[in-house]
């Protein structure tokens, strides 16, 4: 290979954005699942693996008292698991609405409606934000008196910063089958982040979503049984670092025991073995 030379003909650099911070800011409700506040995140394994008790112990963690949770969930009325934890969330005031499909009885699909609302309400918001405020014409002579005013009323008013961030809206995705192919699913995981929204989705095959969709995915459980084949499409898709051998070991490593699972930060490279236990790379 021929030696490749250069020379600096300008300045012009590009560095990442100076955003002004106040501080550290607040922390995000769960992060210690998941340092992505707005994730999409897969679970994927076979039946009574134990995927449902994770998604239970994410929703505990994640959730805030204004978060909204919507599920998905072909068995949401008859599985005693998913009863429990509608019943759960209601206990403690926090909004949960289940359905059994994505489409109501008419055929509507529930996902495309959602998501223009929220659009229209960003929008909205948006076009509010940049409204010039309303100026009140004030004589000279009270400025002074009105200045003095306002300083007292703001330091009356001032509060503190929360201590937490959580999602406005969790949506939960569960034994859907083809339904989790719907454009409206793909659509959703794109632009979760623009609605303030954290996504799981969970089935038995990674291959139940379209392949747009599983480029989006932040976060990846495995649970045990993964044939092999899927198991290497799997690594070949999430666009991992590891060698597929290095892949595989952790996994078996990770899914010796039933309910355990091998957890993967795809936008990280990152690996553990459930929750609390990283693997050192």
């Amino acid at each position: 290979m021929s030696k490749i030379s250069v020379k600096k003909i300008n300045n012009k650099e590009v560095s990442a954005i100076d955003i002004v911070s106040s501080g550290p800011g607040p922390k995000i409700l769960g992060e210690d699942l998941f340092q992505e506040l707005y994730a999409n995140i897969f679970l994927v394994g076979k039946k009574k693996s134990g995927k449902t008790s994770a998604i239970f112990k994410i929703l505990k963690e994640s959730v805030g008292p204004e978060t909204k949770i919507i599920l998905f969930v072909s068995t949401v009325f008859k599985d005693a698991n998913w009863l429990h934890i509608i019943e759960h969330f209601k206990k403690v005031g926090i909004s949960i609405t289940p359905f059994e499909s994505i489409y109501d009885e008419r055929g509507n699909d529930r996902i495309k409606i959602l998501t223009q609302n929220l659009a229209a309400e960003a929008k909205q918001q948006f076009e509010k934000s940049q409204a010039p405020p309303k100026q009140d014409i004030i004589p000279r002579s009270k400025w002074i008196a009105v200045d003095e005013q306002l300083e007292q009323e703001s330091e009356s008013e001032e509060e503190e910063e929360p201590e937490y961030i959580a999602p406005e809206w969790i949506v939960v995705f569960d034994d859907l089958s083809n339904e989790l192919h719907a454009e409206s699913i793909d659509f959703l995981l794109k632009r979760n982040r623009h609605f303030k929204m954290k996504t799981i989705i969970s089935s038995q095959y990674w291959h139940d979503v379209m392949p747009s969709s599983r480029m989006q995915i932040d976060y990846l459980l495995l649970f045990p049984g993964i044939p092999a084949e899927k198991l290497k499409s799997i690594w070949k898709e999430s666009d991992v670092s590891i060698t597929y051998d290095h892949f595989a070991k952790l996994y078996c490593h990770a899914t010796q025991k039933k309910y355990n699972f091998f957890y993967i930060d795809t936008r990280n490279d990152k690996f553990r073995h459930n929750f609390n236990q990283e693997y050192i790379i």
